[in-house]
């Protein structure tokens, strides 16, 4: 059991805080860097998280792993056919949300459409807004064990062969 100590000066037990594996996909080592300094600022949810630069690679770091959650670049999921219904890659099977810099009121209903949680913009991410979406993942995974995001892509990826 690891202790940890708070901010405010309090003591948890990193048990108390669900563990979420979080795969970031984006181009940017900036924006990476500022997505990771900001989950690790969570006090509700304790994130495991491993990065790329490219889609295929990410589907390749999620089948050998566990990942609960993908974070996606928004310019990166430009040539999936996200305006044509369910994106069609692989890693997609996942619970995603996509992340643009860009606040366009479309990219929400574009995001939702192409099978994303949600869209959100990177100058307004906000710690609070990341633990509730992964908490919401958290909890469905923990009512559905079979509906986990590892078993997903392995459904996925056995029914493409």
């Amino acid at each position: 059991m690891v202790m940890l100590n708070s901010s405010q000066g309090g003591q948890m037990f990193e048990e108390e805080r669900p563990l979420v594996h979080v795969l970031i996909v984006d181009d940017d080592a900036e924006d990476v860097f500022l997505l990771r300094r900001l989950l690790r600022r969570s006090k509700r949810v304790a994130y495991q998280v491993a990065d790329c630069r490219e889609m295929d690679e990410g589907a390749a770091l999620a089948a050998a792993g566990d990942v609960d959650l993908v974070f996606l670049d928004f310019v990166l999921g430009l040539g999936l056919s996200l305006g044509g219904g369910r994106a069609n890659h692989d890693l997609l099977a996942l619970p995603f949300i996509l992340l643009s810099g860009l606040d366009i009121p479309d990219l929400k209903r574009i995001a939702r459409d192409a099978g994303a949680l949600d869209y959100l913009c990177k100058s307004d991410l906000t710690v609070e807004a990341l633990d509730e979406l992964a908490l919401k993942v958290s909890h469905a995974s923990a009512q559905s064990p079979e509906a986990g995001a590892v078993s997903q892509l392995a459904r996925r990826r056995g029914s493409a062969r």
